[in-house]
């Protein structure tokens, strides 16, 4: 069932991506409840916006046999992958927004794989597109990731990227010194220790303190509550904080009619702007395309179909496609007129049931292997689910940020007005990974 909720979102620093994944894990003889629980907020404007032991294969032994410098190809083809099946799969089951950070969502699901064994890792990596993964295939996974970190934050000047794991774990309870050896050294992740069975209020509280402090204060209440059974928890968070290369005018800002569907409309706040965009006409899609870029090294790539077409563009998404549009908007170039809505939504999924349509069944039963993590008892996940937030604005880097005079040409440039629904895609050059992709259907939900 696809939990989808919308809430306003109020930005008082600029557009912020922040995005929380929670894991809890459940013992499967007690029947106990262990939650994995991705959240993702982003915010965006200007844009911010198996008991039996196995043999274990020492990647990080590995990593330093192969001290060579990746260039992410693997994963940054399967997240591209599987942003789409995934976005897909969503669509599918909601016709309403869509907003979710594929990037977050592969990381955590790649970080618990270390855990994973047999068939239950095998169906993991299908799910993530990384098919016929052999122990060598799964140390260069371990390394890309690993130098993905590294590289999203070293993005710390004009753009900020963050991403970070951490592993909440129950006092006493028997975890593999490789598991979490192996979420250190590829994933940077730190390791606490809470008396989630004893003292379930007290874990609570240090755990929203935690998440607080890595959204920037974002996220201020995320447990209500917290089950005694728990026995880890993995939290992943993703923050982003981008502002527009070409700033919106905020004076500029008009209330426009957007066109929900035939026999709806709704008052936005519209912005606009003129200058030079990389953009381009998709005539197989019956769509315009045009590149936003951020100051720094990500974009935001906004798809616009003709009335009734979102449905045929979103059945024709795809690796190919995002790699044509991205070579196509690099050599285009024209001068127009832009009208793109301010946005504030919030989204909430349960991909539980989506993952296992992706091929991931055995994580969520009593078939899951997850020797990996501990050998004391047999663990299954109970859920897997993801917030995410989205908020545009004209929101400029400079508090200053002075105002241009436009200078109208004679002849004015075509205007290209995001007043019906559209797809926009996030997606950080440098490493050629999605970050973020949505579907805009209402903007006043």
């Amino acid at each position: 069932m696809l939990d989808l909720t919308q809430t306003a979102i109020a930005q008082e620093f600029g557009p912020e991506t922040i995005g929380v994944l929670k894991t809890r894990e459940l013992i499967e003889a007690m029947l106990r409840p262990v939650i994995l629980l991705l959240v993702v907020t982003l915010v965006t404007g200007t844009v911010f916006s198996a008991t039996k032991k196995k043999q274990h294969v020492n990647h990080e032994e590995d990593l330093q046999n192969h001290g060579q410098e990746s260039d992410l190809a693997m994963i940054s083809s399967a997240n591209t992958d599987f942003a789409f099946q995934l976005y897909k799969e969503i669509a599918n089951q909601t016709t309403s927004n869509i907003f979710f950070s594929p990037l977050s969502i592969s990381t955590a699901l790649a970080l618990l794989s270390l855990g994973t064994r047999s068939v239950t890792r095998e169906q993991l990596f299908k799910g993530l597109h990384l098919d016929s993964m052999t122990e060598e295939k799964i140390a260069e996974m371990n390394r890309d990731y690993k130098q993905l970190l590294q590289s999203l934050m070293a993005e710390q000047n004009e753009l900020q990227l963050l991403m970070g794991n951490s592993l909440h774990i129950q006092k006493g309870y028997d975890v593999l010194p490789s598991f979490l050896n192996e979420s250190k050294k590829f994933y940077n992740a730190e390791v606490f220790s809470l008396d989630f069975n004893r003292d379930p209020e007290n874990a609570r509280l240090q755990l929203n303190d935690y998440v607080k402090k890595m959204t920037k204060g974002k996220i201020k209440n995320m447990f209500d509550t917290i089950d005694r059974s728990t026995k880890l928890m993995l939290i992943n968070y993703i923050f982003f904080k981008g502002k527009w290369k070409n700033p919106f005018d905020p004076a500029q800002t008009r209330e426009t009619l957007f066109k929900v569907n035939k026999t709806t409309d709704v008052t936005v706040q519209m912005m606009r702007q003129t200058n030079r965009f990389s953009m381009i006409s998709d005539y197989n899609l019956f769509s315009n395309v045009i590149k936003l870029p951020y100051l720094g090294n990500a974009s935001m790539i906004a798809i616009l179909p003709a009335d009734g077409k979102l449905e045929h563009v979103e059945q024709n998404l795809s690796h190919e496609k995002f790699d044509e549009w991205v070579q196509q908007l690099a050599h285009h170039k024209q001068q127009c007129i832009l009208q793109f809505p301010k946005v504030s939504l919030s989204l909430s999924y349960g991909l539980k049931d989506i993952l296992a349509k992706m091929g991931v069944r055995d994580l969520f039963t009593s078939a899951a292997n997850l020797s990996g993590i501990s050998e004391s008892e047999n663990l299954k996940v109970s859920q897997v689910s993801h917030k995410a937030v989205l908020d545009i604005d004209e929101k400029s880097t400079e508090a200053a940020g002075a105002t241009g005079v436009e200078i109208i040409p004679m002849s004015l440039p075509p205007t290209l007005a995001f007043n019906r629904p559209f797809i926009l895609i996030i997606y950080e050059e440098n490493t050629n990974n999605i970050l973020f992709v949505g579907r805009l259907k209402d903007p006043s939900k």
